[in-house]
């Protein structure tokens, strides 16, 4: 999950809010564009490969502790801390829609 939050704000960093740029995109010449969107749909496809794998791992984990007994107490505990994962995951895979938006919108103008 960290690499995956680490990939988003790369992306984030490098080239803005995605609301924001999608504006800058009308203010600029369509070949500057082009290379722009080119540049982060790069990007949001290393963020993309980040979360997959985060989610991967996520998913095997849940499956190997489902197949453990704990007791009562050390099993909640576990699973509330993969509830809190899961929530993460959630929130990076939210902050990249707009980005995988993005080309279709460059393409659409």
């Amino acid at each position: 999950l960290d690499r995956a939050e680490v990939a988003v704000e790369a992306l984030v960093e490098s080239i803005g809010e995605a609301d924001w740029w999608t504006s800058r995109i009308e203010l600029r010449s369509a070949q500057r564009a082009q290379r722009q969107v080119d540049a982060a749909q790069v990007a949001v496809e290393a963020a993309d490969v980040a979360v997959a794998e985060a989610r991967g791992r996520f998913e095997a984990e849940v499956r190997r502790l489902s197949s453990q007994i704990l007791p009562g107490g050390p099993q909640k505990a576990t699973f509330g801390e993969l509830a809190i994962a899961r929530s993460r995951l959630a929130d990076i895979q939210q902050r990249l829609l707009p980005f995988r938006r993005l080309k279709a919108a460059f393409a659409a103008q």
